[in-house]
């Protein structure tokens, strides 16, 4: 009986946390025709959902390379918000390779007369330039931003230099609502 109720209560559990799982390039209408932040009303944007799982893969020919999978969702709530609507991604270059950014996916979200629409992020809003001898930048910016715009943004991040992980930033000048961190080290 005990074993049956544990099933149960494990099953409705496992059912109730994935019912709230956060896909990318799903957007609702309520997120967009949000006019302010529940807990911050003077809040420019606000980060909804940032996750990022990190892994290690490895390659006869390569070696290892530390992977990290980024999924952002980013509220702009007014004009001063907008400098969210691009996103830099530092790369970090040794001798043993550089960083190596791909698969990037961007939608902009709009309400437009009562219905909701979505801009894709085109390659000519991916933008890579040189910092210095140590570190490039990935950018891109998100079309068709205006007030109320939600940004969903996806990409991979490659490294070969697998013994250096940076910093998983929790916290930014902006308010957050969920972040999720999942790492899988071998």
């Amino acid at each position: 009986m005990i074993q049956k109720s544990l099933f149960t209560l494990a099953f409705l559990c496992s059912f109730l946390l994935g019912a709230s799982e956060i896909k990318f390039g799903k957007v609702t209408k309520e997120d967009v025709a949000e006019t302010h932040h529940t807990m911050e009303k003077d809040a420019h944007a606000a980060i909804l959902y940032k996750k990022e799982i990190g892994h290690y893969e490895y390659d006869y020919e390569l070696g290892w390379t530390f992977v990290r999978n980024v999924h952002y969702r980013i509220k702009v709530y007014d004009k001063e918000g907008f400098d969210w609507a691009t996103l830099k991604v530092p790369l970090l270059k040794t001798n043993s390779g550089e960083d190596k950014i791909a698969n990037i996916k961007g939608y902009t979200f709009n309400l437009e007369e009562g219905k909701l629409t979505q801009t894709k992020l085109k390659k000519d809003g991916i933008f890579k330039e040189n910092v210095n001898e140590h570190w490039n930048k990935a950018a891109f910016t998100m079309p068709n931003v205006k007030e109320g715009s939600v940004l969903d943004i996806q990409f991979r991040l490659a490294s070969p230099n697998y013994w250096f992980m940076d910093d998983y930033q929790f916290q930014y000048g902006i308010p957050v609502n969920k972040v999720e961190l999942n790492l899988r080290i071998p």
